[in-house]
């Protein structure tokens, strides 16, 4: 496995700490940094960052992603691996009249908010050419063909109920909302955190009651083994993210082998993939 960090750093910033000829310019205000993790630039970056959240109270990054690429025999060799989809879109079910029960909804983080209608969503927005998306608020919608596939191969571990446009006139593709009915549990090796370089000490994004973890996972997902019980489609019984407006906390998503093969030999678009661990509790 090979892992880069992406940062979007300002301009400003990057002049003042970077070589000139490192990472890319974005509209003139903005450079792409593209570094191997652990790396001695990775490394010096984490130092900036920590100096000028000191000196100025800011970040010296605006925006961040690690990007992890496998091998073809490691991503063959992995039991389970993580679903990431690519794209989000909105407006969001709530929005569009998909009614939602927040009753039992955590006090700490906002967790348990339930939706109790089948999903309703505006299906001009949905992103073109892909077989699966999410609106902001975690709503997870997939291709009919991707979800005639997970029907024509008995794949266990989730539901999938007709997505409604919410204009009767809409006559273009059809849409499905994928759930997960199997949960898998986070092992302890997992790094949670606001970004590579915080990983939130002062617990500002975890519920003390266990149901969100952290903002972003930082490392790659480690899941209890004891808790798998051969799906193939799960997600994670912790959470991540924030209950902010629109904003939901989410599981993140895991599948089998199986579906992993039969989603690539079908072109399925819109995804990445990361090998998840199976170890014992710690």
């Amino acid at each position: 496995m090979k892992a880069y960090a992406e940062f979007h750093v300002p301009e400003s910033y990057a002049e003042e700490f970077l070589p000139a000829d490192l990472g890319k310019k974005k509209m003139n205000f903005v450079r792409i940094v593209r570094v191997p993790v652990g790396s001695e630039i990775y490394q010096k970056i984490g130092e900036i960052y920590k100096q000028v959240r000191t000196r100025d109270k800011k970040f010296f990054f605006h925006g961040w992603n690690i990007h992890r690429s496998y091998s073809k025999k490691e991503l063959a060799s992995a039991k389970l691996l993580l679903l990431k989809i690519n794209k989000t879109f909105e407006p969001t079910g709530l929005e569009c009249g998909t009614v939602y029960d927040n009753h039992n909804a955590c006090d700490i983080c906002g967790t348990g908010i339930q939706q109790i209608t089948e999903l309703i969503l505006d299906l001009n927005t949905v992103p073109k050419n892909v077989d699966i998306a999410r609106t902001i608020s975690n709503e997870i919608i997939i291709s009919r063909e991707f979800a005639k596939l997970l029907i024509d191969n008995n794949v266990k571990g989730c539901n999938i109920n007709i997505v409604h446009h919410n204009s009767p006139e809409y006559k273009k593709k059809a849409w499905f909302q994928l759930m997960a009915t199997s949960l898998v549990s986070v092992n302890s090796a997992t790094k949670t955190g606001e970004d590579p370089f915080d990983e939130d000490e002062h617990n500002k994004y975890r519920c003390a009651k266990g149901h969100t973890i952290g903002l972003d996972i930082l490392s790659e997902l480690s899941i209890d083994i004891d808790s798998w019980n051969g799906s193939d489609f799960a997600a994670t019984k912790e959470l991540f993210g924030v209950n902010r407006g629109l904003l939901r906390t989410y599981p993140l998503l895991v599948i089998s082998q199986k579906l992993y093969r039969l989603i690539t030999e079908m072109h399925c678009k819109g995804f990445t993939v990361e090998v998840v661990h199976l170890v014992a509790r710690g």
